[in-house]
């Protein structure tokens, strides 16, 4: 269950990494909005060693009439492994679990925030996961996931320019 979660959250942040290229390329469309947390850990992933260009119409670059151009990148080694997670408010020891936050409508856009935790050394050895991502289409990625140190929260976003 855990690792198909974890394909998942890969699953999501590859398409949304590749969405402005292939919807460029007429095969695809406007990204998708999130509704959901995601939980990441740190990583040390292979280098697909692939090349993109990428469009965003947050972040730029921008031509002088505002439009985004794209702009070529090198995709480097895998960095963060992320999933979907639930977020409660904090409980009173021995409580009942309160009902999960609601993320909201969502957004296009995500952002992250550092995590300390206590969950540290529940779980040994960390499993490792055969990762199947569209930046490696020859085959799937052998990553090993700690599952006992959360280390970020991404909440969906909507960003607008001041």
């Amino acid at each position: 269950m855990t690792c198909k979660v974890v394909l998942g959250g890969l699953a999501v942040i590859g398409i949304l990494a590749l969405s402005a290229p292939v919807a460029h390329a007429g095969a695809g469309g406007t990204p998708s909005t999130l509704t959901s947390f995601f939980v990441c850990h740190e990583i040390n992933g292979d280098d697909p060693g692939r090349t993109f260009d990428v469009e965003s119409d947050v972040f730029g670059p921008f031509d002088a009439s505002g439009n985004p151009i794209l702009q070529t990148v090198k995709i480097g080694k895998g960095a963060l492994a992320c999933a979907f997670a639930r977020l409660f408010p904090p409980r009173k020891k021995g409580a009942p679990a309160p009902d999960p936050i609601d993320p909201g409508p969502g957004g296009e856009q995500m952002t992250c925030y550092p995590l300390s935790n206590s969950g540290n050394g529940k779980v040994k050895p960390p499993p490792e996961y055969l990762v199947f991502d569209p930046l490696f289409p020859n085959g799937p990625l052998n990553i090993a996931v700690p599952p006992t140190k959360l280390e970020y929260l991404c909440a969906p976003s909507s960003y607008f320019e001041q």
